[in-house]
């Protein structure tokens, strides 16, 4: 029972219980965004400044909606269950930057740092720049991201 409770099993890979956790909680947030979203008033993404944008783990179609009419030219992916859809960023010209953070966890304060130099980095180009985690209902993350910058 111990390694199912584990992030990682012995062989570096996700275990079951997390990567279950991942796809039910994912899947309701889907739900409760895209099917419900006029009543709830949730939303995928939200625009922070001209050059953050703040959400959820981004869909392919996503992706190309924020590659193209909001001109994302990087992303910061603070996800751990979820490593990028790197043909597609590719495609598009998006660079993504992977900080390996645990669904339902806090990136560590080196993760937090890295990121904010990134953000500082790509806004100074005067790039658009994608902050996500899985849900984007934990904004720890993204909430030490933006005291960074401002």
């Amino acid at each position: 029972m111990q390694q199912l409770m584990s992030e990682e099993d012995n062989d570096g890979q996700l275990s079951l219980y997390y990567r279950t956790r991942f796809h039910l909680t994912f899947l309701y947030n889907y739900s409760m965004v895209h099917h419900l979203g006029y009543f709830t008033g949730l939303k995928w993404w939200t625009q922070i400044d001209n050059c953050v944008i703040l959400g959820a783990l981004p869909t392919p179609a996503i992706i190309r909606q924020l590659a193209g009419e909001q001109q994302v030219k990087a992303t910061i992916n603070l996800c751990n269950e979820f490593g990028g859809n790197q043909e597609l960023y590719s495609e598009l010209g998006v660079t993504e930057f992977r900080f390996k953070t645990a669904d339902f966890a806090t990136p560590t304060a080196l993760a937090i740092t890295e990121a904010v130099k990134i953000l500082e980095e790509r806004t100074r180009q005067g790039h658009q720049v994608y902050v996500h985690c899985k849900v984007s209902r934990i904004l720890t993350s993204h909430s030490c991201c933006l005291q960074g910058l401002h």
